[in-house]
């Protein structure tokens, strides 16, 4: 019997694979916006440009209070790039 089970844990990629969720499905990312909003936000950091994009358009357009003071951040921060 193998005593060293372990479980591969990979939060980015995980983290990553549920905000694609939230960007694929408007429905979904409205029924759960209070569990969505953080975890876009959290993604930012680990999103490639085009996730990042569907990410902010979404905050933008749907979680305006919660996530203002982080786009605002992100927008005119020197490592935004249109």
């Amino acid at each position: 019997m193998n005593k060293n089970k372990i479980i591969k844990f990979e939060p980015k990629e995980r983290l990553i694979e549920k905000v694609g969720f939230y960007t694929d499905s408007l429905e979904l990312f409205l029924e759960e916006r209070d569990k969505a909003v953080p975890l876009l936000l959290k993604a930012l950091k680990h999103a490639d440009r085009k996730l990042r994009r569907k990410i902010i358009f979404l905050l933008g357009s749907f979680a305006k209070q919660e996530a203002i003071k982080i786009l605002k951040k992100i927008r005119t921060g020197p490592a935004y790039r249109a």
